[in-house]
């Protein structure tokens, strides 16, 4: 892995709404189950990597989709340096909690890809276009719909893998399991809670990570929330929450 930090902001040329077309050649991405059924609606939050429940090209902000603009200083390049990994991850939940609403953030398919930009180098670059090339085949190949919100959970748990090291996903899943709503902060708790799945290496809709969560939650919250949505998904969780 490179030991030189990086600097300077990746370029959102990207970060196109519209994102589709075909990555570049390389070995098909490693599977951790097939997507859920459904085409699943954009979430509200997003999950995985974190970003806030509910709410650049060079020199400026990206010119998003129907003329809304990403605002913000979006992460600095991640090289693939390990002890930047949850900088990174900071930056860029910072990043999509201000733009959850522009149409790159809050479709999947458009939103890994922005992800994908900010990962450069010589020591990632294999990696990315391993990621490039399983994110075509499952929407080319597999007819896994753009606004699945499996596109994106997936992709973080290949980033976590990848990027995260071992003792930092024991410790994360630790604090999973002892992780609780604080105060009526379900926001913060939800945040919390994404990025110590993305560290652990887990996915968001996977049962034994529901489970996790709704224990979190104060149970008069988690009793309301299965009366009155029967939530089934995270997003849905997340939503009902």
């Amino acid at each position: 892995m490179a030991t030189a930090t990086q600097t300077t902001h990746a370029p959102t040329i990207g970060c196109s709404s519209g994102g589709g077309g075909g990555g570049p050649s390389g070995s098909g991405g490693g599977l951790g189950g097939g997507p859920p059924g459904g085409a699943g609606g954009p979430p509200s939050g997003g999950g995985g990597g974190g970003g806030p429940p509910g709410g650049g090209t060079g020199h400026g902000p990206g010119q998003a989709a129907g003329g809304a603009k990403l605002v913000g200083n979006p992460p600095q390049v991640f090289d693939g340096e390990r002890e930047r990994t949850q900088l990174f991850l900071s930056q860029w939940e910072i990043y999509w909690g201000l733009n959850y609403q522009v149409d790159i953030m809050a479709q999947p398919y458009s939103r890994v890809l922005c992800f994908l930009s900010y990962i450069q180098g010589p020591d990632v670059q294999d990696w990315v276009t391993h990621e490039l090339r399983w994110l075509h085949d499952q929407v080319h190949g597999h007819h896994v719909l753009p606004n699945n919100p499996w596109l994106w959970a997936q992709m973080m748990v290949h980033f976590g893998n990848a990027f995260v090291d071992t003792m930092t996903q024991a410790k994360a899943r630790h604090e999973l399991t002892k992780l609780q709503m604080e105060g009526g902060h379900i926001d913060e708790y939800i945040a919390k809670f994404e990025r110590y799945v993305t560290m652990a290496g887990y996915g968001v809709d996977e049962p034994t990570v529901l489970e996790k969560f709704i224990k979190g939650l104060p149970n008069p919250l988690a009793r309301n929330c299965v009366e009155m949505d029967n939530p089934d998904s995270w997003d849905e969780w997340k939503e009902s929450a």
